[in-house]
């Protein structure tokens, strides 16, 4: 069962360390306006060891404290198993919103593409699926909306946006690329 509260940017973090250990300085590098994940995900450097200190707390990041020469000693996070099954279940599982398709779903794409062993045009197709059970969920409740409402215009703009972000992933099933870890 996933942690209530747990955020994508948690998710991500577990991710980067998954692929290798880090120090705080190398994740945060990862989240800021020059970042890939800083694309969609920007977190500041005091949230994210608020958010490291918590994933450890948790029991999903061990750190270790290393010295270094002439500096002050640098925490390295490690993945616990825990973590990793955290890590995988949020991954492999689609988005229910399409509002969190911006963030949480890129952040997947992003893993995705760089763990070989990750099938993503499965999981490009499991949120195409998830987006058209959304979409039927739409077309339902609009059919049975009155025409010229507030609520007929707040559905028609959910249906508009569930279509394009139907389109959208589905010209990068097969088409996706893969990169080294």
């Amino acid at each position: 069962m996933a942690t209530p509260g747990l955020t994508p940017a948690e998710h991500a973090m577990l991710g980067l360390v998954l692929l290798e250990p880090r120090h705080g300085y190398e994740i945060a590098a990862h989240f800021g306006p020059e970042g890939d994940l800083g694309l969609v995900c920007q977190v500041p450097m005091s949230l994210l060891y608020a958010q490291l200190k918590r994933l450890e707390t948790l029991g999903y990041l061990a750190g270790t404290t290393e010295p270094q020469p002439n500096r002050p000693p640098r925490r390295v996070y490690h993945i616990t198993p825990e973590g990793e099954a955290e890590f995988w279940r949020w991954l492999d599982q689609p988005v229910r919103r399409i509002r969190d398709i911006r963030i949480d779903f890129l952040l997947k794409l992003f893993f995705s593409a760089h763990l070989p062993q990750h099938d993503t045009d499965d999981l490009l197709r499991r949120q195409i699926a998830a987006c058209r059970d959304y979409l039927a969920a739409l077309e339902a409740r609009q059919a049975a909306t009155p025409p010229d409402t507030f609520a007929h215009l707040v559905n028609d703009v959910r249906l508009t946006a569930a279509r394009g972000t139907i389109a959208w992933l589905e010209q990068y099933v097969g088409r996706w690329p893969k990169r080294d870890g």
